[in-house]
């Protein structure tokens, strides 16, 4: 008897980009405790389905110049305004940038 590991998820009826050909694959893609384990067309199923219905699969995108604290265009202001503000501000940015595909986000001015 096998047993799936929590944490497995499989996404079906999905258009696969990923990011090395042309075309997009159909297929189905299966993650295991955080790591993609199989994508094609014969992927056996485990743990929570989600169908895709057809919809484009991506890997996470990278945002390699990101400003998520910056309250201003003015460095004073960004060094002198409440830390709360930025901190809040820059969740709500975070949030949407994942949002938006993306995983991973290098702040160049970064946060003190």
């Amino acid at each position: 008897m096998t047993t799936t590991p929590p944490g497995t998820l499989t996404i079906r009826n999905a258009l696969i980009f990923d990011g090395e050909t042309r075309n997009l694959i159909e297929g189905s893609i299966t993650v295991r405790e955080g790591r993609i384990t199989e994508v094609g067309r014969d992927v056996e199923e485990a743990g929570k389905i989600v169908d895709a219905d057809g919809r484009t699969v991506i890997p996470g995108l990278i945002d390699a110049h990101f400003h998520a604290y910056a309250l201003s265009l003015t460095a004073a202001k960004n060094e002198t305004g409440p830390l709360s503000y930025s901190a809040l501000a820059g969740a709500r940015r975070l949030g949407a940038a994942l949002n938006r595909g993306f995983t991973s986000v290098r702040d160049v001015a970064g946060e003190t």
